[in-house]
């Protein structure tokens, strides 16, 4: 196609253009509160030093204890298993950088260079993987299977959807996950130590409600104060996470009068957040909800935290008393937006300190025919909770 003439307007042609030196404006991407917690918070980062899996002890049942007549009692000399361990596989993460060399070594050269276009394909990269993990913190690792429908996450993190669960009641998929850490919850051994019942915020026709001071409050103090790892740590929940959305429902409803007093900045991630009881809530763009589109525009992620409606399976009729759920069979249960309630000791976060799988590049690599360049960042993570009951997940919000 021939070249129009002229080219450029007369301001172009003579007018050299201001540019923002050095910075790219971080469209895409979003704080998230609780990522930052598992990375800064030396309680809940365990480095990987290897293993097949990650095995984690927890109790089964106590040992033949109470009142006893001295002198009369018999001693049952019967050892009980009182302990057993949930195991939890790495999961592997990446983010892919290709880049032309011509683009690096003739036209991206100092002094015409704005921006390192090169850091700024890391910069795009580091923040596609960290978005990924994010959202994926709120659904699910486990493979289909009859109780697990929303789809086959084998190789994704095991977030919070599976483990705030009872092995009966659905979370906000509509799934149901009878194990945690590839135990069987409700067993005859484990019973119910590894289960959280989740809470349905909503109506008992499966219309979505809105969140209130009640919910959050008896929502909140559901969760175990109990003890931790080793150490008597007790305590209740430290976090409260939401979406946007749901975070400007609360503060509207929950705190009218009182922002000033209510919000506070958490020291150790920088964010600001709504103080309730002794934990502060935040609002965090990947907590699935209704309107997550126009707070996360990574598309990519918006899939797996996008919420629906589902029908109330049988297998919650168990629990039917604790979860608020409307009758089994209802149809339409609006899931809208999660709220989570979660107590940070009892959550651990684990990947390698070093090497290449420790979020970070391998280096440039060049091709064979010389003019494409490519590297990737590569992550194996494990995330597991220690006492679920300790956690509590609640959905049903529509404002």
């Amino acid at each position: 196609m021939a070249i129009s003439n002229p080219l450029f307007d007369e301001v172009s042609a003579t007018t050299i253009e201001a540019f923002v030196k050095g910075r790219v404006a971080r469209t895409l991407f979003t704080a998230t509160p609780w990522l930052r917690v598992l990375r800064t918070n030396k309680k809940i980062y365990r480095p990987w030093q290897g293993g097949s899996y990650m095995k984690v002890p927890f109790d089964l049942q106590p040992v033949p204890s109470g009142a006893y007549a001295p002198g009369t009692d018999t001693f049952t000399l019967q050892q009980l298993q009182t302990t057993d361990d949930m195991a939890f596989a790495p999961k592997f993460y990446n983010a892919e950088i290709v880049i032309l060399a011509t683009y690096t070594d003739v036209y991206n050269r100092e002094p015409y260079q704005i921006v390192n276009i090169l850091k700024e394909k890391y910069g795009n990269a580091s923040n596609s993987i960290d978005s990924k993990v994010a959202a994926d913190w709120y659904n699910h690792g486990q493979a289909s299977s009859s109780t697990v429908t929303s789809g086959n996450r084998i190789k994704n993190m095991n977030g919070i959807l599976e483990a705030l669960n009872d092995g009966y009641t659905p979370g906000w998929t509509g799934d149901v996950f009878t194990q945690y850490g590839n135990q069987l919850r409700n067993g005859p051994l484990t019973g119910t130590v590894l289960n959280s019942i989740p809470y349905w915020g909503g109506d008992s026709s499966g219309a979505g409600g809105v969140i209130s001071n009640q919910i959050l409050n008896r929502v909140y103090n559901r969760c175990k104060q109990g003890k931790g790892e080793g150490d008597v740590l007790g305590g209740k929940p430290d976090y409260g996470l939401c979406s946007d959305y749901l975070y400007g429902c609360i503060s509207d409803r929950v705190f009218p009068m009182q922002r000033v007093d209510a919000e506070i900045r958490d020291p150790h991630i920088g964010l600001n957040g709504l103080k309730f009881n002794n934990a502060v809530i935040f609002p965090d763009s990947y907590s699935p909800g209704l309107q997550n589109a126009i707070y996360v525009q990574d598309k990519t992620v918006l899939p797996s935290i996008t919420t629906s409606t589902f029908t109330v399976p049988t297998s919650a009729s168990t629990n039917l008393a604790l979860s608020n759920f409307p009758a089994t069979g209802t149809t339409g249960l609006v899931v809208g937006d999660i709220f989570s309630w979660l107590r940070s000791d009892t959550w651990r976060f684990s990947y390698p300190k070093s090497g290449r799988y420790a979020f970070r590049p391998r280096g440039l690599q060049e091709a064979f025919d010389g003019d494409i360049l490519a590297d990737i960042i590569r992550a194996a993570l494990v995330v597991y909770c220690l006492v679920p009951a300790s956690n509590q997940s609640s959905f049903g919000y529509i404002g």
